[in-house]
């Protein structure tokens, strides 16, 4: 392997074609890192201007590229792509320049952008393809955006089809107004300075930017490097390596290839963090255990992708569908993680739906991701909606009240998503394990103090308050189960209706700011003993006195607000005797 330190100008000069393989990931570069890249030019083009006597130099990360006849880029596309468009900026603001001149008659301004123009597309941009006979771009980006990019940087207008072409016309007209735009369009400078101006951007992007070229003739080695090395690129996540490692080793079956292609991305489509999120959830629900965050990508390999070159046909197929299937969960994982049910036509009632949504987004639950995704797979959709049924209610009471260690929670989703997939999950042995957990690391007393400690008014918190109205809408839904005896499992009997917590309000019985305070209640009024909830129309009670409003409480649909009316007046002693009745219930709903 070999490093050297060199500018842009060195590097696109001496080596050259620099060639992404065609199935590497697109253009990725957004608004942010266009920004400041420009930003950085325009340092070193203010210190060109103000100082041109002394130096300024700035580190653009590393190069890494595989020797060939050709230099195959493993890391720095983003870069070098960025820095192709600035060069093809500069050409064409040349040809503007010669354009102009010749209009003017500034034959020697003219002949000067010419011979600049002449050159830099000569040295930096194109080169001589001899057994073809043609000029060639020095650097080909990988399939989905070579076309799209050849022709932008050579002066068309194409029409993008993705999100990466979009992202390349932003980048190369946002670099053109910011860096060429603002000289060229400048009435206060004459030709000549505009094009001495011009060549001290190109200066600033071919002299004073350099960057670490790493070159190897070991692909294995060049790979290794490329997943650890940290620069100035938009680094590459699991995903963007375990695509170019699967498709290297498809090479040779170019019938599998496209549709693989095609299944990456739609993988990688979503925000990187989720595409991480994805990964992270999607290895343990097929192995049983997480991956070591430092090793994710050799372990995805390893369990997923370990092959040797050249390969089988049938270990070909082996790939593409194990990619198809990722493509799939992948798929199922966005849907599960937003809160949205799973299943196709589903027959599930509201009611079941809006647990897994308030799994999910309102507890944010998203460590049994893998044990659901088994589950919308390989279990029918009854089965699905008990276990989503009992995860929220020990997951309430294990993670949001008692705040227990999840590690062992997490291996027992593990554990129990490798059942699912192997046909052999009994939902009981699963009920029973999580009983042992609560009993040992969340016990009744825990969770109870927990319960009054942590479900408390926020006047800062919004989620805080969310999971009070997630509670008592909880205890709400159970309330028959709770008068009858409250036997077996909880179960709501009418399962067509379901609260909307962002319709959910909660009420302070005594008023959160009452007009003629009381100081005892003043000081546990965010208690939850002193919390119920209501619609909208919680608004027009605002602060009023607790008996002014019993009329409207005994109005309201909801059965534990309505009991409130009959009360002949709220006390202190009321707020701790409603306190130690909700936590009564949450036990036996809560019960583990």
């Amino acid at each position: 392997m070999e490093a050297k330190r060199m500018s842009i100008a060195t590097l696109l000069y001496q080596k050259m074609p620099f060639v992404v393989p065609k199935y590497q990931r697109a253009y990725a570069w957004e608004d942010e890192e266009i920004e400041d890249f420009i930003n950085d030019i325009l340092k070193l083009y203010t210190h060109r201007i103000d100082n041109p006597s002394s130096e300024k130099k700035h580190f653009f990360g590393g190069i890494v590229s595989i020797n060939k006849e050709f230099y195959e880029v493993i890391d720095g596309q983003q870069r070098l792509a960025t820095f192709m468009m600035s060069i093809a900026l500069t050409i064409k603001s040349l040809g503007n320049i010669i354009a102009d001149t010749h209009k003017s008659k500034d034959t020697d301004t003219k002949s000067k952008a010419e011979e600049y123009e002449r050159e830099t597309r000569r040295d930096y941009f194109q080169y001589r393809d001899l057994e073809a006979r043609q000029d060639r771009l020095r650097l080909r980006l990988s399939l989905a955006d070579l076309n799209f990019y050849e022709q932008l940087v050579l002066g068309n207008k194409p029409t993008p089809t993705r999100e990466s072409h979009k992202r390349l016309r932003y980048a190369y007209a946002t670099l053109q107004k910011r860096l060429f735009d603002s000289i060229l369009k400048d009435t206060n400078l004459d030709y000549p300075k505009k094009l001495d101006r011009i060549l001290t951007i190109l200066n600033c992007l071919l002299q004073d930017c350099y960057v670490i070229h790493i070159a190897s003739d070991n692909k294995n080695e060049a790979y290794q490097l490329f997943t650890t090395l940290n620069d100035r690129g938009k680094s590459l996540s699991t995903g963007d390596l375990l695509r170019a490692r699967s498709l290297e080793l498809l090479e040779g079956y170019d019938h599998l290839q496209p549709n693989t292609q095609q299944h990456w991305d739609s993988i990688l489509a979503p925000r990187r963090q989720d595409i991480d999120h994805f990964l992270e959830s999607y290895y343990p629900s097929h192995k049983g255990e997480r991956a070591s965050k430092r090793n994710v990508f050799d372990e995805f390999v390893a369990v997923f992708f370990s092959f040797v070159s050249p390969m089988s046909h049938k270990d070909a197929l082996v790939i593409e569908q194990r990619v198809a299937s990722m493509s799939i969960e992948s798929d199922l994982f966005e849907k599960i993680k937003d809160g949205d049910w799973p299943y196709e036509s589903p027959t599930a009632s509201t009611w079941n739906k809006d647990r897994l949504f308030r799994l999910i987004r309102v507890l944010k639950h998203e460590l049994c991701l893998p044990i659901l995704m088994a589950a919308t797979l390989h279990l029918d959709e009854k089965v699905f909606a008990d276990i989503v049924g009992l995860i929220e209610r020990f997951a309430f009471r294990y993670v949001t009240m008692v705040g227990a260690h999840i590690g062992p929670l997490a291996d027992k989703y593990y554990k129990y998503a490798v059942k699912i997939r192997g046909g052999i999950f009994d939902f009981h042995e699963l009920e029973n394990e999580l009983k042992i957990l609560a009993q040992t690391n969340a016990q009744d007393g825990v969770f109870e103090a927990n319960l009054s400690a942590k479900l408390r008014y926020s006047e800062k918190s919004s989620q805080q308050n969310r999971v009070i109205k997630h509670f008592l809408t909880t205890l709400e839904d159970y309330q028959e189960w709770l008068n009858t005896g409250a036997s077996g499992h909880p179960r709501k009997k009418d399962q067509t209706k379901c609260f909307d917590l962002n319709q959910v309000t909660v009420e302070h019985i005594y008023p959160k700011n009452a007009a003629t305070p009381i100081p005892d209640l003043v000081e546990h009024r965010h208690d939850l003993g002193n919390l119920t909830i209501l619609g909208p129309e919680n608004s027009s009670l605002g602060n009023k006195p607790f008996l002014s409003k019993t009329g409207e409480y005994g109005k309201s649909h909801i059965s534990m607000t309505r009991a409130l009316s009959n009360l002949p007046d709220w006390t202190i002693d009321s707020v701790d005797k409603r306190q130690k009745e909700l936590i009564r219930q949450a036990l036996k709903v809560y019960a583990f």
